[in-house]
């Protein structure tokens, strides 16, 4: 027992005091330190102008091929390009229901599928079975001053790798309008040439945009056609046979989507002898990639996709096309908003995106080709590469390319990229990471994301998945 006023005791109060204060301040030192070595790394997040500027320099880390040789068919055509809104007014064509239509027969109906696709923001493509209507949409869009352009997701991508240096043979329909913007050392297989231009309607519109109630949640276009050469894929054969003489190391195929307009008879006996004709005459060492556009009849969809997609290398496709496709193969499993929506749902991409490999990635022997083992999926937000390990050299720069050129043509900037300025343009995926991909792989697929610097007031969207789509193999290696 202490006795009180005893000094030993006083002592051993203050030695005890002093102990506790020493481990408090060691206690709290420690965690400060472990707060402060948490906070500096945690990298910060890259702002939309630096992360632009990052995806250029990640593009450029990848490999282009010494020789690049790309034939590519088959559709081809004269873009003419006009504001939707101030064309549906010269016309007096009122705001009206919003309903899907597979062709578009007359003015209502066009009204409709428009303010459908309007309502989602979404692009998409219809055919006009009413001559009529395409004559009167053609004539008053010239004479509101439609610009005209290359169209046509062959002779888009034609024009974009030439630019970048290849060698390729385009196999389409070209008018004289036509060759006239394409790039002048593009080959053009001879039996191709037409008399006169195919004329497709591009009726754009901006975020923010009205139609009616109705105000359009990202900028787009809606696109009309009445397209009897690309449609019937006319000069494909004679296409096929100007490949075998130029010899490429890839070639891409698009355009069936043209195909939707004729009957399910027609379509399937043309699309059999265009694809026979194709893996009869094209080396089995060439690689193949698929571009995917706006299609609606399912039944077509699916043929489509299981007579080229086991015999083809490599797919490209936007987050409507996605849908699409998995509407086809599941249909039951996410919502379409989670794949469609401003921002995609990351997950339920990558769930379709490993059900395409499923379905389509092992070779069935067909025309001794390998299966599917590449997929290039783009939306307004992120791309994602994907491809089967030990086929394709990794992808970042694939993807990173894809992202690059996705901000520098929708801001049109690509001839002077240092103009675009950090008020112009802003993220719709969250980024909090100074890594412009992320890389991941799960069982034998390699997965890489990028996200896109989106434009505020885009200024060139007609051709953008082909443009990305085109870049994205330009910077993506192929293993032999």
């Amino acid at each position: 027992r202490r006795v009180h006023g005893d000094p030993c005791g006083k002592i051993m109060n203050m030695a005890n005091l002093f102990s506790v204060l020493v481990a408090g301040i060691a206690i709290g030192a420690y965690f400060y330190s472990v707060h402060v070595s948490r906070q500096t790394s945690l990298p910060a997040a890259l702002e939309p102008l630096s992360l632009f500027k990052g995806m250029q320099t990640t593009m450029q880390q990848g490999k282009q091929p010494v020789d690049c040789r790309v034939a590519i068919g088959y559709n081809s055509n004269l873009d003419l390009i006009i504001e939707a809104i101030p064309l549906f007014q010269k016309l007096k064509i009122q705001p009206g229901s919003a309903q899907e239509h597979l062709t578009v027969g007359s003015f209502e109906e066009l009204q409709e599928v428009f303010h459908h696709h309007f309502a989602a923001g979404g692009a998409a493509e219809r055919f006009v079975s009413n001559g009529h209507v395409f004559s009167e949409l053609v004539k008053e869009a010239t004479t509101l001053g439609g610009i005209e352009s290359t169209g046509g997701n062959a002779a888009l991508m034609a024009n974009k790798l030439a630019n970048m240096g290849c060698s390729v043979l385009l196999g389409g329909p070209v008018g004289p309008r036509l060759q006239r913007h394409l790039h002048p050392s593009i080959t053009l297989a001879e039996k191709t040439l037409a008399d006169n231009d195919e004329v497709h309607l591009i009726m754009e519109y901006q975020v923010g945009h009205q139609w009616g109630s109705t105000v359009a949640p990202r900028a787009n276009r809606f696109i009309v056609t009445r397209d009897e050469a690309n449609g019937k894929v006319l000069g494909a054969e004679a296409f096929h046979d100007a490949v075998k003489e130029f010899s490429p190391s890839l070639v891409v195929i698009s355009g069936f989507h043209m195909m939707e307009g004729y009957d399910s008879a027609f379509r399937s006996q043309r699309l059999n002898q265009v694809l026979k004709h194709f893996f009869h005459t094209v080396s089995t060492s060439t690689r193949i990639h698929l571009e995917l556009a706006s299609m609606t009849d399912q039944q077509f969809v699916k043929e489509l996709l299981d007579k080229t997609l086991s015999t083809t290398d490599s797919l490209g496709l936007n987050e409507q096309e996605l849908l699409t496709v998995f509407q086809v193969l599941d249909g039951k499993s996410l919502q379409a908003g989670q794949l469609t929506g401003r921002v995609p749902d990351q997950n339920a991409v990558v769930q379709v995106l490993r059900t395409i490999f499923r379905v389509y990635g092992k070779a069935q022997n067909k025309h001794g080709r390998r299966g599917l083992t590449r997929i290039h999926f783009h939306s307004l937000a992120f791309h994602i590469v994907a491809h089967r390990k030990g086929t394709w050299d990794t992808s970042k720069s694939s993807v990173a390319a894809g992202s690059y050129v996705a901000t520098a043509q929708a801001c049109d900037v690509e001839s002077s990229v240092e103009k675009l300025q950090a008020a112009d343009i802003d993220l719709l995926l969250p980024w909090n990471t100074t890594s412009t991909v992320k890389v991941w792989i799960e069982d034998d697929l390699e997965f890489s994301l990028a996200p896109v610097v989106v434009c505020k007031v885009p200024l060139k969207t007609v051709g953008l998945g082909d443009a990305i789509s085109a870049t994205g193999l330009l910077y993506h290696t192929y293993q032999s």
